[in-house]
């Protein structure tokens, strides 16, 4: 009667579910052309379980750059003219500025791709291999009691961000021809919100689960309980809010009427939260809570002046590179040519196929088995390695305002992720267990075949397919590689009181990458300053 009463809850929460075609089949790859053939240069990467994405608010980032930086060309210790400046509280010689951001992703069709095992938009889910579906049920651990289960789902994952930048600049030895040592700190506050939004729409139920262990739908099969890692699931754990980094800045600068140029040495403490790889597209703050240090300059010229002077036209340059040092993580990985092999049903060990086997040929020894996920997630090491940021612009003063338009580049070298401790062959001896149980392994299936079960290994043969470090794909686990670039626009006011500048400024930006090793996002955000 238990389980009876589970397996209608089951089947309720997994009953059919229309599924809207705009959110779920792209106009680019619907169910008829679901093969992506023509976005092929779009669809760069795939079967990935994880992806760092860039905070909005750093170095060389327009809403930490843009309106301000006329201002610090300007910041001096003693103003012209200013007989008693060594007596004299010292003037312009810090600000403080206050950015409250936003945005959100676009192009959910391309991060599905990024995180599925194919360049498909919509995935079919069948118990039976003649429906030729992309993903057998049964290594999901779905089994109904008729053995007909289908249906198609797809994913449509969003990111939302909202946060506040402070940042504060001091300038010491600003003198005579305007050049000295500034210190610099910044501190990103950031809320982050991740949605993997999975849509289902089951074709056929199968009549329900098949009993209390198993999943009966595509939904419920990435809520398992049992299942400790790679869930995909917006019940909970969707966001974060906390200190993304707090970078401290040490450098030197210059400044002319017409010219002026500031370099800096950094370092990026990680106050972020940790990757802990329990949800896909788990809500991360930060750079992964990597260490890091980095470096670059800013530079500014006057290309045209008006006679009156109150008019000009200013060339902006800004350039950070930066370097993040090794940590540990916990990541999921496939197996090499096994596109989300992770997910696939395994066998912890020969103790666990020869249970499998006493207990068939009833229906627990066919089910009996461990999901891949809890053993191809790991704790690695994981090396970002370099990156780089180009920010140019160009700003018109306009005595009172400022316009600035301008184009950022990002670009950082892909991750290199490898096992924290070796692979133990004595302790971790996992087979794939083949689609008929019992006992019975098949190193040649993959999640959406298993090739007429014509590799079934009997239980007697387990050791020949126990899987061994050197067919674990860490690339699987690692950001890419990506080149992302921005557009942006901003608009600003400053004032003079007495001895106290304000600075107020409002922007928008789009970043966009030609595939999918990235995301797509637009933002937007207003700032509030005072030099003093």
């Amino acid at each position: 009667m238990k389980r009876l009463l589970i397996a209608l809850i089951l089947l309720g929460c997994c009953a059919p579910v229309p599924v809207s075609a705009e959110n779920c089949f792209s106009k680019m790859c619907n169910e008829e052309n679901n093969d992506c053939s023509d976005c092929s240069c779009e669809c760069m990467v795939t079967s990935r379980s994880f992806l760092s994405v860039r905070p909005f608010f750093e170095a060389a980032s327009p809403a930490k750059l843009a309106i301000i930086r006329k201002e610090v060309q300007e910041m001096r210790s003693c103003m012209p003219c200013d007989t008693q400046c060594e007596d004299s509280p010292v003037p312009n010689s810090s600000y403080f500025q206050v950015v409250p951001f936003g945005g959100r992703s676009m192009k959910p069709e391309r991060l599905a791709q990024y995180f599925g095992p194919s360049c498909k938009r919509v995935l079919r889910v069948a118990e039976n291999p003649a429906a030729n579906p992309d993903i057998l049920a049964n290594q999901l651990n779905i089994y109904t009691q008729n053995g007909d289960f289908e249906s198609l789902f797809c994913v449509s994952p969003q990111q939302t961000f909202a946060g506040v930048g402070f940042n504060y600049r001091k300038h010491f030895g600003y003198k005579d021809q305007n050049k000295g040592v500034f210190f610099d700190i910044t501190i990103p506050v950031y809320y982050v919100r991740n949605v993997m939004r999975l849509q289902e729409d089951i074709l056929n139920t199968g009549g329900g689960p098949l009993n209390d262990q198993v999943a009966g739908c595509v939904t419920q099969a990435f809520k398992q309980p049992t299942w400790c890692y790679g869930r995909i699931d917006d019940d909970c754990d969707t966001k974060h809010i906390g200190i993304s980094e707090i970078d401290l800045q040490l450098g030197y600068g210059w400044g002319r009427e017409q010219a002026y140029m500031h370099s800096y040495l950094g370092v990026l403490i990680p106050t972020g939260n940790k990757v802990k790889g329990r949800k896909v597209f788990e809500p991360i703050i930060g750079w992964d809570h990597h260490m890091g240090v980095h470096f670059g300059s800013s530079l500014g010229i006057q290309v045209w002046k008006s006679a009156c002077g109150e008019r000009s036209i200013w060339y902006e340059l800004a350039i950070d590179s930066r370097y993040f040092f090794e940590n540990k993580q916990v990541r999921s990985f496939d197996l090499k040519n096994k596109p989300w092999s992770r997910y696939m049903m395994v066998y912890n060990d020969l103790a666990q196929a020869q249970e499998a086997a006493a207990l068939c040929p009833g229906e627990e020894g066919i089910i009996l088995g461990t999901p891949g996920i809890n053993i191809f997630t790991q704790l690695v090491k994981v090396s970002p390695r370099f990156q780089r940021t180009y920010n140019t612009a160009f700003a018109i003063d306009l005595k009172y305002w400022t316009l600035e338009g301008g184009y950022n580049f990002f670009t950082r070298d892909a991750e290199c992720v490898r096992l924290a401790c070796p692979w133990n062959q004595v302790t971790l001896q996992p087979a794939l267990k083949s689609l008929l149980g019992c006992g019975q392994t098949d190193s040649v299936q993959q999640i959406g075949n298993n090739y007429n079960n014509a590799n079934l290994t009997p239980l007697a043969g387990y050791d020949s397919n126990i899987i061994t470090q050197d067919q674990l794909d860490f690339t699987s686990a690692a950001s890419p590689a990506s080149l992302n670039q921005r557009l942006y626009g901003a608009v600003g006011y400053s004032r003079d009181h007495k001895r106290v500048r304000s600075v107020y400024g409002l922007g928008v930006e789009y970043e966009f990458i030609g595939d999918n090793t990235n995301m797509n996002r637009w933002g937007a955000w207003i700032k509030g300053a005072v030099i003093f």
